[in-house]
C-alpha cells in the first residue's frame, strides 16, 4: 500500500513538513523504536536556560585571569577585544590551558561562578530541551541512558518537575537506589547541592582522559555499542566524542544521530547555497563514523523532536505525526475563527456552493445569462 503523504502544513513562517521526511522521521521512528536509547546533552540545553556557551564560559575565565593579573586596564572594552583574540589563537583548549595557568588551584571555584554569576546555580531553570529530555526519560524508564557534557543540574531539575528522583553521578563509582535516574555528568558537576568529579576543561583535562581507561571512556563505548545514541545540543567539536565514535566506526550497534540547528549559524547575506554545501559536507563527514546528521531551523525543534520521539514511543500504533496533528489544528482554529467572525443569524455558505463560486462560471453559462436581457 502507498503511504500518503500528508500535506505541507504551516502557520505564519512555521512549518511542520519536514517531521515526516527523512532524517527527522528516520530519527522518530529509531528512536521511539529502540530497544535501548541513549541520549548524550551538550551546551544548547543550558544555553537555551541563559547559561553561557562552552566559548563564552571561557571568554568570561580569561577576562578574570587578565584582571587578576592586572594585565588589562580595568572596564576597557577594547583592550578585553584584544585579549580574547590573542589568547584564542592556539584554540579554545589552549585558550582553556591558558585559564588553567592563570587560576591555579582557584579554577573550579572560578568556573562556578563564570558559570552562574552572582545568583548561584540556584538561579536558572530547565528549559524546553532539558523538560523534554526528563519526558523522554519518563517514556523509555530504564531503557534510557542519560548523559551530559554540562556542569550543571538543569536534568537533574527537570526530573524532580515530573516527580522523578534524579542521581547524579559524576565519577567512577556508578551506584543509585532502583528508583532514581542516573544522570552521567561526563566533565564533571557543579550543582546547586554540591561539587563533584574532575572538571574538564582544559587540554591537560582531555589529554587525561586519555591516559588508559576511563570510566567516560567505558560508558561512550558502551552507549555506542549497544543502544541508539542521539547527540543534542552538542557541535560534537568534543576531542574525545570524536575519538569515541572513530573507535567503534564500522563496529555492530545501533543507529545514532547528532541533532544540528541552522538558527544563528548563517548571517543574513550569506551567499546563496553556502548552508546546502556545509550541511552534505557535514553529512558525508559523520556518515563516515556511523552518525546521521538531522539539522533543524530552530532551538525549538530540538525539543520537538524529542517529544515526537516520546510521544511516538507511548503511543505505538496510534502515533499520528506531527504534520498531521497539525494540519487538524489548523484547520480547527481556521473554522472557529470564520465562526467568530460571521454575523448573527447569518448561516453559513455550503462547501459545494463555496467551491462552485471559486470555479467562476460553467460552460454556457454566459448564454444563459445573456437570453435573460
Amino acid at each position: 500500500m502507498r503511504r500518503r503523504k500528508p500535506r505541507a502544513t504551516s502557520l505564519g513562517d512555521v512549518s511542520f513538513a519536514a517531521y515526516d521526511e527523512d532524517p527527522i522521521r528516520q530519527l522518530i521512528v529509531a528512536g521511539s523504536e529502540a530497544p535501548k536509547l541513549s541520549l548524550l546533552v551538550g551546551a544548547g540545553a543550558s544555553m537555551e536556560a541563559g547559561l553561557p556557551s562552552w566559548s563564552s564560559l571561557i571568554d568570561r575565565l580569561l577576562v578574570r585571569g587578565a584582571e587578576k593579573e592586572a594585565l588589562l586596564p580595568p572596564d576597557d572594552e577594547e583592550a578585553q577585544r584584544l585579549w580574547l583574540t590573542d589568547a584564542s589563537r592556539d584554540g579554545p583548549l589552549g585558550a582553556a590551558a591558558m585559564v588553567d595557568a592563570l587560576a591555579g588551584t582557584e579554577r573550579d571555584s572560578w568556573v562556578d561562578e563564570a558559570l552562574y554569576g552572582s545568583g548561584g546555580a540556584a538561579s536558572f531553570y530547565p528549559g524546553p530541551i532539558a523538560r523534554q529530555v526528563a519526558e523522554l526519560q519518563a517514556a523509555f524508564g530504564e531503557r534510557l541512558r542519560l548523559m551530559t557534557l554540562n556542569y550543571d543540574d538543569l536534568l537533574e531539575q527537570a526530573l524532580l518537575r515530573i516527580d522523578q528522583l534524579p542521581q547524579t553521578l559524576a565519577t567512577a563509582e556508578h551506584r543509585w537506589p532502583d528508583d532514581h535516574v542516573p544522570v552521567f555528568h561526563l566533565h564533571g558537576y557543579l550543582g546547586r547541592d554540591r561539587h563533584d568529579g574532575q572538571i574538564v576543561l582544559s587540554e591537560a583535562d582531555y589529554h587525561g582522559m586519555q591516559l588508559g581507561t576511563s570510566w567516560q571512556d567505558d560508558l561512550m563505548r558502551t552507549a555506542l555499542r549497544d543502544s541508539t545514541l542521539i547527540f543534542v545540543g552538542t557541535s560534537l567539536i568534543d576531542p574525545n566524542m570524536l575519538r569515541y565514535l572513530h573507535a567503534v566506526a564500522g563496529e555492530p550497534g545501533g543507529e545514532h544521530f547528532a541533532v544540528f540547528v541552522r538558527q544563528g549559524v548563517y548571517d543574513a547575506d550569506a551567499p546563496a547555497g553556502l548552508a546546502e554545501a556545509r550541511e552534505r559536507s557535514l553529512t558525508r563527514r559523520w556518515q563516515q563514523v556511523g552518525v546521521v546528521p538531522v539539522f533543524v531551523d530552530h532551538y525549538t525543534d530540538v525539543a520537538q523532536v524529542l517529544a515526537e520521539v516520546a510521544q511516538r514511543r507511548r503511543e505505538r500504533a496510534a502515533y499520528r505525526p506531527l504534520p498531521e496533528r497539525a494540519a487538524e489544528w489548523v484547520d480547527t482554529v481556521t473554522a472557529a475563527s470564520h465562526r467568530a467572525r460571521r454575523p448573527r443569524g447569518v448561516r453559513p455558505v455550503p462547501a459545494r456552493r463555496q467551491r462552485a463560486a471559486s470555479r467562476g462560471p460553467r460552460r454556457g453559462d454566459h448564454r444563459r445569462v445573456q437570453s435573460d436581457r
